[in-house]
C-alpha cells in the first residue's frame, strides 16, 4: 500500500511516494511557493501527479508536513513564522478535495522526527529529540519511542526558545529565539545587520551586490577562510543550540540529539560546538553524556515520517 509523503519547508516543497517498508517508490523537489494558498494547493497537486506517473502506482492516502503551529486533529495550520502568509489555513480539507485521498496534517519538525524513529538515526533510540536546521528551525520529540507533541499537541517549539533576552527579532516577532541565531534564515539575517552596522568581512566581496547569495554554505566558506566575523556568527550559532539542548536534557531528561538539515553538512563543525556547550551547561549530562549525532534520512526525513504518520493514522 503506498503512501504519500509531502514535506512544505520555507524554501523547498518535497514530495515521496513511499510504501509499507519505507522503501522510496518515487521522489520530487521544488520551490516552495510561499504568497498563495492557491498557488500552494496547485503546486502539491502537480508534484503528486508527478510522483504517481514515476512510481506507476497511486497512494491510497497522504501525510503532509507544514511548520508552525498545527493543530494535527483538524488538519489546520494555525499560524507559520517562517510562512506567515498560510494562517488559519484548512489545509487537509484543501488537499482531501484536491487529491481525492485523506490527508493528515502535522508540525514538519515533529513528522521528521518521526521518519528519523522509523528508518534513520532514531531506530535504535528510546528517547531523543530531532533538530532541523533549515530556513528556520524544527524540532521533534521522541520519548520512549512514541512522538510527544505535549497536551496542546504543539509542544517541542524548541527554535523559539528564547536563548537571549533582549536578543536578535525572530521571523515570529519575538527575541531572542534560538531560531533567530541558528537556522538558515538567522544566520543571513545577521550577518545583513553586521553590514549594516559596518562590520568588515570577506563575505561582503563574496556576496557582490546580490544578497541573495548569502547562504549559511556562503557563510561558511567565509569562516573555513577565516573570515572572524562568520566564524562567530558560527560559533554564536553553536553555542545557543548548545544551551538550548541543556534545557532540553534538564527538563526532559533526553541525553541524544539527533541533527537535519543542510548546515549540518558545513565544514564548520556546529554539532561539536553545540554538544560541548550542552554537556557544559546541563546538570543532568553529569551523570550521562549528552550525545550529538547527525540525522541518516537527510532531506527525505520529513517525506518519510509524514508516510509514517498517515500509515499510523489510516491504520489506527
Amino acid at each position: 500500500m503506498p503512501l504519500l509523503g509531502i514535506d512544505v519547508g520555507g524554501t523547498n516543497l518535497r514530495g515521496a511516494i513511499v510504501d509499507e517498508s519505507g522503501k522510496v517508490l518515487s521522489s520530487h523537489e521544488e520551490r516552495t511557493p510561499i504568497d498563495d494558498v492557491a498557488l500552494l494547493v496547485d503546486a502539491i497537486d502537480e508534484i503528486v501527479s508527478k510522483l504517481h506517473r514515476d512510481a506507476g502506482c497511486s497512494a491510497s492516502a497522504c501525510g503532509i508536513g507544514f511548520p508552525g503551529i498545527i493543530d494535527s486533529s483538524q488538519g489546520l495550520v494555525f499560524y507559520s513564522p517562517n510562512l506567515p502568509n498560510f494562517v488559519d489555513l484548512a489545509l487537509s480539507e484543501l488537499l482531501c478535495d484536491r487529491l481525492g485521498i485523506d490527508v493528515y496534517l502535522g508540525n514538519d519538525a515533529n513528522l521528521a522526527a518521526l521518519g528519523e524513529m522509523w528508518l534513520g538515526a532514531g531506530s535504535d533510540k528510546s528517547s531523543f529529540v530531532h533538530i532541523t536546521l533549515g530556513t528556520g528551525l524544527g524540532s521533534g520529540l521522541i520519548i520512549n519511542r512514541k512522538p510527544f507533541w505535549g497536551g496542546s499537541g504543539y509542544a517541542a517549539e524548541l527554535g523559539h526558545l528564547t536563548v537571549q533576552p533582549d536578543g536578535e527579532i525572530c521571523a515570529c516577532g519575538k527575541r531572542g529565539c534560538l531560531e533567530a541565531y541558528c537556522s538558515a534564515s538567522g544566520l543571513c539575517s545577521r550577518a545583513l545587520r553586521c553590514r549594516s552596522d559596518g562590520i568588515a568581512s570577506q563575505m561582503w566581496d563574496m556576496m557582490g551586490d546580490d544578497d541573495s547569495r548569502l547562504n549559511p554554505q556562503l557563510i561558511d566558506q567565509a569562516a573555513l577562510n577565516g573570515d572572524a566575523l562568520a566564524c562567530r556568527l558560527l560559533s554564536e550559532a553553536g553555542k545557543y543550540l548548545g544551551i538550548a539542548m541543556a534545557a532540553l536534557c534538564d527538563t526532559c531528561g533526553i541525553h541524544v540529539a539527533l541533527l537535519g538539515g543542510r548546515m549540518v553538512n558545513m565544514k564548520f563543525d556546529i554539532i561539536k560546538v553545540a554538544r560541548d556547550e550542552a554537556n557544559e551547561r546541563s546538570l543532568l549530562a553529569r551523570t550521562r553524556e549528552f550525545s550529538v549525532e547527525k540525522a541518516a534520512l537527510g532531506d527525505m526525513a520529513g517525506c518519510i515520517g509524514a508516510v509514517r504518520y498517515a500509515l499510523d493514522c489510516s491504520v489506527g
